[in-house]
């Protein structure tokens, strides 16, 4: 059994994150199964929600520019982009 187990981890370790957090829920989902039977409708949704959280965790600091006001000056980064590479 021990060699599944570390089969099981290689496998999981190289994934992304992202990828991994899915697995994690994934697991708990079949321990509930084996301790309380079949997991309800609710039950699944929210594991689903979860994973979709941790995800969203992890993409939101992706596009961090580290400007506080990149919303006020939307529009000349948007034209100063736009000049650069059509000529617009």
């Amino acid at each position: 059994m021990e060699n599944l187990e570390q089969k099981i981890v290689e496998a999981v370790h190289v994934l992304p994150d992202d990828k991994k957090a899915e697995v994690l829920v994934f697991v708990e989902n079949l321990k509930n199964d084996a301790t309380n039977g079949v997991q309800s409708a609710d039950d699944k949704e929210e594991a689903k929600q979860k994973a979709r959280l941790e995800r969203l965790k992890k993409l939101s600091g992706m596009g961090n520019s580290g400007h506080s006001d990149t919303s006020q000056r939307v529009d000349g980064i948007l034209a100063e982009g736009i000049n650069k590479r059509e000529g617009f």
